[in-house]
């Protein structure tokens, strides 16, 4: 948050997980989702998430992409129109494969029926 008004200028959160110097070590967390889009193509929606991600992550001093990990959750319900489908097409990128990010962390709300 800059200034007096207290606006944000990046979307990412950093924390310094080291003391000294000599190392410097820490997260950065960021959030990226599109659902307008996701209604149109869950797979653009997807690889929109993926680009928004990165595009915060800009302000964070990472190294490599290959330290960038990822949580995907999905919230959808298999009992509604083709959601599980397009779970499927969403799972199914190759974008963070091809960049060298890994994703060890996913939800969905598959078994939650809609309202």
């Amino acid at each position: 948050m800059v200034g007096p008004y207290q606006v944000p200028v990046w979307d990412v959160a950093v924390t310094r997980t080291s003391y000294g110097f000599d190392l410097v070590s820490g997260e950065a967390i960021v959030m990226g989702k599109r659902s307008p889009l996701s209604l149109i193509s869950a797979a653009s929606s997807a690889k929109m998430v993926v680009a928004e991600v990165l595009t915060n992550l800009v302000a964070a001093d990472i190294n490599s992409l290959e330290h960038v990990k990822l949580s995907a959750h999905w919230m959808c319900s298999a009992s509604h129109g083709n959601e599980s489908a397009w779970l499927f097409e969403v799972v199914g990128i190759e974008l963070c494969a091809e960049l060298g990010i890994s994703i060890p962390v996913g939800k969905d709300s598959i078994l939650q029926p809609t309202m």
